[in-house]
C-alpha cells in the first residue's frame, strides 16, 4: 500500500485519533460546489490512483446530486479500467445515473456503421 492509500485508508476506515482524521474527512466532504474545476480534477486522480482510493474517495463524498453533476464535469479523458468498473458500481449503488451513463458511454466501444 503506499502513502495516498494509507492517508485516505487512515481517513476513512480508523477511528477519529487527532487532527489529520478531521482534516482529511473535511477536505473530502466539503460540498463539491465550492471547488475550483482543478479540485474536481484532483478528486478525479485520488479516484483513479487505485481501486482502494476510489472506494474511499467515494466515502467521503456526500451523496447529492449536485455532487453528482460536479464529478461529471470533471471526468477526465482517460481513466483506468479498474476505475471504471469501480465508478460504475459505485454510481449504481448511489442512484447516480447519470454519472453511470456517462461512464458507460466513455467506456463503450466505438459504433461501426
Amino acid at each position: 500500500m503506499n502513502i495516498l492509500d494509507e492517508a485516505l485508508a487512515f481517513a476513512c476506515n480508523e477511528e477519529e485519533k487527532n487532527w489529520w482524521h478531521q482534516t482529511t474527512r473535511d477536505c473530502f466532504s466539503t460540498p463539491l460546489s465550492e471547488y475550483t474545476q482543478e479540485k474536481i480534477e484532483s478528486h478525479w486522480k485520488f479516484i483513479d490512483f487505485s481501486e482502494q482510493a476510489c472506494v474511499n474517495t467515494f466515502l467521503l463524498i456526500a451523496t447529492t446530486n449536485q455532487n453528482q453533476n460536479y464529478l461529471l464535469n470533471g471526468i477526465p479523458d482517460t481513466i483506468k479500467d479498474s476505475t471504471w468498473n469501480s465508478v460504475l458500481a459505485i454510481s449504481k449503488q448511489r442512484s447516480w445515473y447519470k454519472l453511470h451513463a456517462e461512464v458507460l458511454t466513455q467506456n463503450s466501444l466505438p459504433i461501426v456503421n
